[in-house]
């Protein structure tokens, strides 16, 4: 990954890749990764297996030491994604290069440090030999037939890009379009409820992660309630969940609704064309949004009553 990264620039684009751990040869290039026992991005040398070396990226990232992939994102990411985007705002350029570190190269980090993905020992119940790491590894030269292995590094490197581009793309063509849309909800959330509890998508997208980070960014109060449009032109009402806590909601729909639906539903919330509540209380729906936003409304009264 860090040589496709390189071969993106204008410095290193035409760059010869060498393979050799002699010191005598490394002292002569131009830039050096993954070898060679030193970090100095003044002497352009990125390596991370020398005991002293401990860096990590950085900010939000600072429990996974960097491999050569993390190390060259960090010195030459923004520069890479000028060369695949046209991002000209400076604020999204850091989006995007802070999205791309914590979506693969954090990981490509941990598996090449070896830090473990969970904190427990437990063995595993099954192997996961589909990732990059995995599917990588199965270019290395076979232990049992001798051949030169640079075309299968080249052929490494092209998989590892295809995998960058993959990512990348998906976050510029999904990810950050559906952050604009909660933004603007976000932003907008006093036009839909005095308590600014409540949101109201201008279309269905993904919207957790951006919910969280938003928050944080904006330092505004916790959403408890999500309303959007389905599918079927109906309307949904889902409860924000705790940041990395599954199954739990910051507040769940009353428990005499969940698992009521239609008449029966709307008799015991007082709310005409109400449609179903979840069993478990963390969605609901209805025929209109002005039902669903009655939902949240009563929800958090009801929550209030209660406390």
């Amino acid at each position: 990954m860090a040589c496709f990264l390189l071969k993106q620039t204008d410095t290193y684009k035409d760059a010869e890749i060498i393979r050799t751990r002699d010191k005598a040869i490394l002292d002569t290039l131009d830039i050096v990764v993954d070898v060679g026992d030193v970090y100095d991005p003044s002497q352009n040398r990125f390596d991370h297996h020398q005991k002293s070396f401990t860096d990590t990226f950085g900010g939000k990232y600072t429990s996974v030491r960097m491999s050569s992939a993390g190390l060259i994102w960090k010195h030459f990411g923004k520069e890479v994604l000028s060369k695949f985007t046209e991002i000209s705002d400076e604020n999204i350029l850091d989006l995007m290069y802070l999205r791309m570190y914590r979506d693969l190269f954090q990981c490509l980090d941990g598996i090449d440090n070896g830090v473990p993905q969970y904190r427990n020992s437990e063995h595993e119940l099954y192997k996961e030999n589909t990732g990059l790491a995995s599917r990588i590894s199965r270019l290395n030269p076979s232990w049992n037939k001798p051949e030169d292995p640079m075309p299968r590094f080249i052929k490494a490197m092209e998989l590892a890009g295809e995998d960058f581009k993959g990512i990348l793309f998906n976050a510029l063509e999904e990810w950050l379009p559906a952050r604009d849309i909660v933004v603007r909800s976000i932003l907008a959330r006093g036009e839909v409820d005095q308590t600014l509890k409540i949101i109201r998508l201008e279309r269905t997208c993904p919207w957790k992660d951006h919910l969280y980070t938003i928050e944080e960014e904006m330092g505004i109060d916790r959403i408890l309630y999500v309303l959007y449009q389905d599918g079927d032109g109906r309307w949904r009402i889902q409860c924000v969940g705790e940041n990395g806590v599954m199954f739990q909601n910051r507040l769940s729909l009353p428990e005499a609704w969940r698992g009521k639906r239609d008449e029966e539903l709307a008799a015991i919330s007082g709310i005409p064309g109400t449609i179903f509540v979840h069993n478990t209380g963390f969605i609901g729906g209805a025929q209109t949004y002005e039902g669903v936003l009655e939902m949240a409304r009563a929800s958090i009264k009801m929550q209030v009553i209660l406390d």
